[in-house]
């Protein structure tokens, strides 16, 4: 008996390698699990989020608001770091168990994964499983992770040579095309800023943003996906500097609600430090860039120059103020000063022969 057992899951243990390697993702290799066990699987992040599911999972499996949970055994969710058995109930009368094994990634727990039962209890070739799930969704996480990182970080290099202005416009154009990224169309530079409201000494400090900016990052990548379109992004010490398609801020009635949307979407954990969003003029090509961050730069200091308590800005909403207070750029100041006083300079040259 005990034989047998050990050689099924060595079996399922082998198809939830094979799914990996063929790249099935997180929900492939939680469906071929569930399809072996009979039984539903989740997996959800350190902050219990759900982030997959086997397409057998019930709905009444998530609405955790409407259950109590119940300690079984000797096991106890705060175990953060054992295989814990849990009983769910509810006044409706769903009773299911749950077997939640921790997902390891980078030494750091990444979040659960659960196979779950509403009869027949759990048995040792579910532990079995459900450790080795765990392992393979952890790689699985890492493969997805790095591979998001090295493309993050060829954009990154590919937009700070943009910024610079050290770029051969038609290769980088392609090289970025290549990656799923048109970098002539119509789009902004959102610079996400970050100042800490707390005291941290250096190294919290740098690992705290370094944390934030990645997650932020991530998220807002995938937000950006699910619109079909794409993004580019780099980062300085304490900012997330984003080229965002116009046709993503369309959406919204402004580049400001659609900042403040971001936001509200992207940064709302983020307590120990304060956001503040400057937004640049609409770039048209690749060439505006340099000047759109320069923009966003711009506003950001003029939000807090002047102890603004808003959030997001645009440029256009501080264009006048933005070039006066601004005295390094005098080429700006002085193409603002002949704009505003175009009528007066023409009147003047078109009268100079009665002066």
């Amino acid at each position: 008996m005990q034989k047998e057992m050990f050689k099924k899951a060595l079996m399922i243990i082998e198809k939830l390698t094979n799914s990996l390697l063929n790249g099935c993702g997180l929900k492939g290799i939680l469906n071929t699990l569930a399809v072996e066990m009979n039984c539903a699987l989740l997996l959800e992040n350190s902050h219990r989020q759900l982030i997959e599911a086997s397409d057998s999972l019930r709905k009444i499996y998530l609405n955790s608001a409407d259950y109590v949970r119940e300690k079984v055994e000797t096991v106890d969710i705060k175990e953060k770091c054992n295989t814990n058995r849990i009983k769910v109930s509810s006044a409706k009368g769903y009773t299911f168990e749950k077997l939640i094994s921790p997902v390891f990634v980078r030494n750091n727990i990444f979040g659960y994964v659960s196979l779950i039962r509403e009869s027949e209890g759990f048995s040792e070739l579910d532990y079995i499983v459900i450790k080795k799930a765990a392992s393979i969704c952890a790689m699985q996480i890492i493969n997805e992770t790095s591979a998001f990182e090295n493309e993050q970080r060829i954009k990154r290099e590919l937009l700070n040579a943009v910024f610079r202005g050290e770029f051969s416009e038609e290769e980088l154009t392609y090289r970025l095309k290549l990656m799923g990224y048109n970098l002539n169309q119509p789009q902004y530079v959102f610079l996400f800023h970050l100042d800490s409201s707390q005291e941290f000494n250096r190294k919290e400090l740098e690992d705290s943003l370094n944390h934030y900016k990645t997650a932020a990052a991530e998220s807002l990548n995938k937000l950006i996906k699910q619109q079909g379109l794409a993004c580019i992004m780099t980062t300085k010490v304490n900012q997330l500097i984003a080229v965002i398609p116009e046709d993503f801020i369309r959406q919204f009635s402004s580049e400001v609600s659609c900042g403040q949307w971001l936001i509200d979407q992207i940064f709302s954990e983020i307590k120990p430090f304060e956001m503040k969003l400057g937004i640049s003029s609409l770039c048209q090509q690749a060439s505006d860039l340099k000047k759109g961050l320069k923009e966003a730069e711009k506003t950001i200091k003029i939000m807090k120059f002047s102890k603004s308590n808003a959030k997001v800005k645009a440029f256009k909403e501080l264009l006048a103020v933005a070039k006066l207070i601004c005295s390094e750029n005098l080429p700006e100041m002085e193409a603002l000063s002949h704009t505003m006083l175009q009528k007066i300079k023409n009147y003047d040259d078109k009268h100079a022969q009665n002066y």
